[in-house]
C-alpha cells in the first residue's frame, strides 16, 4: 500500500512538472504569436494574416492532440485532459478577440467538455457543471483584463473551472477510472498551471507599462512635451508610407530658435529652458486653434519639425505663417526678463522622386539653411524666401571683420599681400569682441560687413572664410562672385574651407568661382585634410594651408616639419600656394625661412588689436614658372 502511494505521488510529481514546463512554453508561443499578429511592425501583411490564423487555430490543434493523448495513455489520462482543457480557456483571456472569435472559441471549449462528460450528459451535476461553465465564460468575456492581471480574480477562475470540470466528471473516462485521489491530483495541476499563466501574464504587463514608461520619455521631451526624435522618425516613416501609398500630400516644416546660443548666454540655460517651452506651448497653441494634430517634435537642443499629414503646401502655408507670426509675438518670462525670440522656417513636402522620408526631411532643412542664410526670422519654401523681416543693420552692429595682413618680403622688403577677414561677435557684457559659437551668417551679412572693411582703406587680396554649406550653396557663390565683379576696389578675393566637399560638387562650385576669379583655398591640411581627401580636389583649388597649431600637441617638432615638406612638394607640383599657420617661436621661423627664403613677423588688424603672430610669404621657383608660398599665423 505504502509502495502505491509513493509511486502515485512520484507520478503526480512527474504529471506536475511536465504539464507546467509544456504550459509554459505553449503561454509564452501563444503570446509571441499574438504579438507579431496584431502589433505594429515590420511584418508584410500576408505574414501578420497567417499569424492570426495560427492564434486562432493553434490552441484547438494542441487541444484536440492533447485529448487524444489522454485516450492513448491509461494513467497519464488526467495530465493530457487537464492540459487539453488549460489550452483552450487560455484563449478566452486573449486580447483582439473579437465578439465572434471569443464565441467560436466558446463553442470549441464546450463541445470538449462535453466530450469528456458524455456517459452523464443529463445527470444534475453535468448540467450544473454547464451552467457555471457558461456563467464563467460570460465572467471571462467582460471581465478579461481583470482577470488576467490580478491574482485574487485570476485563481478563483482557475479554481472555479477547475472544481466544475473535475467534480462533474464521469467515474470512467476513456476507459480510466477517475478516483477522487486522481480527481484532487488534477485539480492541483489545473490550479499550479493557472497559477504559472498568472505569473507569466502579470510579469509581462508590468514589463509593459515599464516599457511604456520608457517609451514616454524617448518619445515625449521631458522639458517641452513635444514628440522626440525617436517619436519622429517612427511617425514620419509610417506617415510618408501612407501619403505614398494613398497618394495624399504630406508637408514637412523644419525650424529653428534663432540664436538661441545668445539667450543661453545671456539670461542663463534656465531662462533658455523657458524659451524652448514657451516656443513648444506656442506652436502647440497655434496648431490646435487651426484644428491640427499634435504633430510637432523636438529634434535637437532649439530644433522642431512639424508635420501636416494629408497637406499641400498651399493648404499648410497659412498655419506655418501663423506659427511664425505667433512666436515672433510672444515673450516668455524668465524672473524678472521678458524675452523675445525668432524662428527659422524650411518647408516642403513629399515628391514622387522621395525615396524615403530622409529624402524630404534633407529638403526641408536646406530650406531651413536658407532662411538662416538670408539673415534667420524667415520662412523659405523650396528655395523661395517668403518672409522675412530682417534688417542686416542689427546684425552689422554686433559683427565685424578683423583684418590679418599676410605680408611678402621681396627683396629685403615687407610688402602687404592680402588680408584673411576674421569674424568677431561684439559681446556687449564684457564689451569685447569675441569669437563667435556660428559662423554661419548670411552672404548678405558677409558682403555688407566687406564693405565696411573696405572703408578703411584695405584695398588688397582678401581671403573669406566659408563654412561646407556656405560653399556648397550656389545662392553664396553668386552673391560673392556678382560683390566681387562689382567692387574693383578688391584686387583679388579668396575662399577658405576646411571641410571639403565632394568631388562633384567641387568641380561645380569652383567653375563658377573661378570664372568670376575667385580662388579657392583648403585649410588645415595635413590635420583635419588628409593628402586622400585632398588629392583630387588639387586641379580646382588655388592653395592649400597647413596650420602647425593643429599638430602640436600630438606630433613633434620633426615629424610636423617632414610633414610641411610633404605639403610643399605637394603645392609645388599642382602649382598652387601653399601657406604655412602656427609660427611661434624663432626655430620654427627659422624653419620657415629654410624653406621660403624670406620672413617677417608682423599683425595688422582694422579697428581692433588682436593676437600678434607670424606671417610670411615668400617667392620660389617650380622648374622655369613662378610659385608662391606662404607662412602665416
Amino acid at each position: 500500500m505504502q509502495s502505491d502511494t509513493t509511486v502515485f505521488l512520484g507520478l503526480w510529481i512527474v504529471q506536475l512538472t511536465v504539464a507546467n514546463f509544456f504550459i509554459a512554453g505553449f503561454v509564452e508561443l501563444f503570446n509571441t504569436i499574438w504579438r507579431q499578429a496584431f502589433q505594429p511592425d515590420d511584418l508584410p501583411p500576408s505574414i501578420k494574416r497567417h499569424r492570426r490564423r495560427t492564434w486562432l487555430f493553434l490552441p484547438i490543434i494542441v487541444g484536440g492532440v492533447m485529448q487524444y493523448g489522454g485516450l492513448i495513455s491509461g494513467r497519464n489520462t488526467a495530465m493530457f485532459i487537464n492540459i487539453s482543457l488549460f489550452v483552450l480557456v487560455i484563449p478566452l483571456l486573449a486580447r483582439n478577440n473579437t465578439t465572434v472569435t471569443y464565441l467560436f472559441r466558446c463553442a470549441i471549449l464546450l463541445g470538449v467538455w462535453q466530450l469528456t462528460h458524455l456517459t452523464n450528459w443529463f445527470m444534475a451535476p453535468s448540467i450544473a457543471g454547464n451552467g457555471v461553465l457558461l456563467l464563467m465564460m460570460l465572467l471571462i468575456g467582460h471581465y478579461t483584463d481583470e482577470i488576467r492581471y490580478h491574482w485574487l480574480p485570476a485563481m478563483a477562475t482557475w479554481l472555479t473551472i477547475a472544481l466544475v470540470f473535475w467534480l462533474t466528471i464521469p467515474d470512467h473516462v476513456y476507459h480510466v477510472p477517475m478516483t477522487p485521489l486522481l480527481r484532487g491530483q488534477a485539480i492541483t495541476i489545473f490550479l499550479a498551471m493557472g497559477s504559472l499563466a498568472t505569473s507569466y501574464w502579470i510579469r509581462r504587463q508590468q514589463e509593459l507599462i515599464q516599457t511604456q514608461k520608457i517609451q514616454q520619455l524617448a518619445d515625449y521631451d521631458s522639458l517641452t512635451n513635444a514628440k522626440t526624435y525617436s517619436h519622429y522618425q517612427r511617425d514620419t516613416t509610417g506617415l510618408f508610407q501612407d501619403a505614398r501609398q494613398s497618394h495624399q500630400p504630406l508637408t514637412l516644416v523644419s525650424l529653428d530658435i534663432d540664436r538661441f546660443k545668445q539667450v543661453n548666454d545671456t539670461f542663463g540655460h534656465l531662462a533658455g529652458n523657458t524659451v524652448l517651452v514657451g516656443v513648444a506651448d506656442t506652436l502647440k497653441q497655434t496648431l490646435e486653434t487651426h484644428g491640427e494634430q499634435n504633430h510637432i517634435y523636438r529634434t535637437g537642443g532649439e530644433e522642431f519639425n512639424i508635420i501636416f499629414p494629408h497637406k499641400s503646401i498651399d493648404a499648410a502655408l497659412p498655419i506655418i505663417e501663423a506659427c511664425w507670426q505667433a512666436v515672433r509675438k510672444s515673450y516668455f518670462t524668465s524672473g524678472d526678463d521678458q524675452i523675445s525670440v525668432t524662428i527659422s522656417m524650411g518647408v516642403t513636402q513629399v515628391v514622387e522622386t522621395d525615396q524615403s522620408i530622409n529624402d524630404t526631411y534633407k529638403r526641408a532643412d536646406s530650406n531651413l539653411y536658407q532662411s538662416k542664410q538670408r539673415g534667420r526670422d524667415a520662412v523659405t519654401v523650396n528655395g523661395h524666401t517668403l518672409h522675412t523681416d530682417h534688417d542686416l543693420s542689427t546684425d552689422a552692429d554686433i559683427h565685424t571683420f578683423f583684418t590679418q595682413s599676410i605680408m611678402t618680403v621681396i627683396d629685403g622688403d615687407p610688402i602687404l599681400w592680402g588680408n584673411e577677414l576674421l569674424l568677431r561677435l561684439y559681446d556687449k557684457d564684457r564689451e569685447h569682441w569675441v569669437l563667435p559659437s556660428e559662423f554661419a551668417i548670411s552672404v548678405e551679412m558677409q558682403v555688407a560687413l566687406i564693405n565696411k572693411v573696405l572703408q578703411t582703406d584695405v584695398n588688397t587680396r582678401l581671403g573669406l572664410n566659408l563654412t561646407a554649406d556656405q560653399f556648397q550653396d550656389p545662392h553664396v557663390s553668386d552673391v560673392l562672385c556678382d560683390f566681387f565683379q562689382k567692387t574693383p576696389a578688391i584686387p583679388e578675393l579668396g575662399v577658405e574651407i576646411i571641410d571639403v566637399p565632394s568631388l562633384d560638387v567641387m568641380a561645380e562650385i569652383s567653375q563658377n568661382y573661378h570664372e568670376s576669379g575667385i580662388t579657392i583655398y583648403i585649410d588645415d591640411v595635413g590635420s583635419d585634410n588628409s593628402y586622400e581627401l585632398v588629392r583630387d580636389m588639387l586641379p580646382y583649388i588655388d592653395g592649400i594651408k597647413f596650420a602647425m597649431q593643429n599638430l602640436r600637441r600630438t606630433d613633434s617638432l620633426t615629424r610636423i616639419q617632414d610633414r610641411i615638406k610633404f605639403w610643399v612638394e605637394v603645392a609645388n607640383t599642382a602649382k598652387i600656394t601653399f601657406i604655412l599657420e602656427g609660427v611661434e617661436n624663432q626655430s620654427e621661423l627659422a624653419f620657415a625661412n629654410h624653406w621660403a627664403f624670406s620672413s617677417f613677423r608682423d599683425t595688422t588688424l582694422t579697428g581692433h588689436r588682436c593676437q600678434r603672430g607670424y606671417r610670411v610669404r615668400c617667392e620660389t621657383k617650380v622648374g622655369n614658372s613662378s610659385q608662391s608660398s606662404h607662412f602665416a599665423n
